[in-house]
C-alpha cells in the first residue's frame, strides 16, 4: 500500500491536470476566435477597445484552474496583388507573460484571397499561462508550460486601417 498509493495519487492528479490543460487550450482557442472576429467587425477601433478585449479575455478563459497571466498581440495586414503589408500592431498583457508569435505565413494569407483585389486581415496571437489552482501547478511553472494560439480574421469594415 505504501508504494502503490503515492503512484496512484500521482497518476490521478496528473490526469486531472491534463484535462485542465486541455480545457484551458480549448477556451484559449475559442476566446481568440471570438475576440478576433469581434474586433474585425467593429465600425471603429479605439485604443480602449484593446484594454476591454484583454478584460474580456481574462473573463472568458475560466477553465478549472484558471489563468495566471493572459497576453495578446494583434496585427492588421493588407493583402493585395503586390504582397502583404503590415498596417499596425498592438499588445496587451495582464502579467509577466509576453505574446509575440511569428506572423502567419504568406501562403495561408494568400490562400484566403481568391480572385484578386485587396483584403484586410486581423491576426490575433493569444498566450495564456495556467493559474496556481492547477493540481500540478508547480510542475507546470517549472516546465514553462503555456497555451499559445493564433487566429486570422477577415476585416469587414475599414476600421482595421488605423485605430483611433
Amino acid at each position: 500500500m505504501a508504494l502503490c498509493v503515492p503512484a496512484i495519487l500521482f497518476l490521478l492528479l496528473g490526469g486531472v491536470t491534463l484535462i485542465q490543460m486541455a480545457q484551458l487550450n480549448r477556451m484559449t482557442e475559442r476566446t481568440a476566435a471570438f475576440i478576433g472576429d469581434d474586433l474585425a467587425q467593429r465600425d471603429r477601433l479605439r485604443e480602449a477597445d484593446f484594454d476591454i478585449a484583454l478584460n474580456v479575455m481574462e473573463d472568458l478563459i475560466d477553465a478549472p484552474g484558471g489563468a495566471a497571466d493572459v497576453a495578446f498581440h494583434i496585427r492588421a495586414w493588407r493583402q493585395g496583388e503586390g504582397g502583404t503589408t503590415l498596417l499596425w500592431e498592438r499588445s496587451r498583457g495582464s502579467g509577466e507573460i509576453a505574446c509575440l508569435l511569428p506572423p502567419l505565413s504568406g501562403g495561408s494569407v494568400s490562400s484566403v484571397m481568391a480572385g484578386g483585389g485587396i483584403l484586410h486581415l486581423l491576426q490575433l496571437d493569444l498566450c495564456v499561462q495556467p493559474g496556481s489552482e492547477f493540481y500540478l501547478s508547480g510542475f507546470l511553472a517549472a516546465s514553462g508550460y503555456r497555451t499559445d494560439t493564433q487566429m486570422l480574421s477577415i476585416a469587414r469594415r475599414p476600421s482595421v486601417l488605423s485605430p483611433e
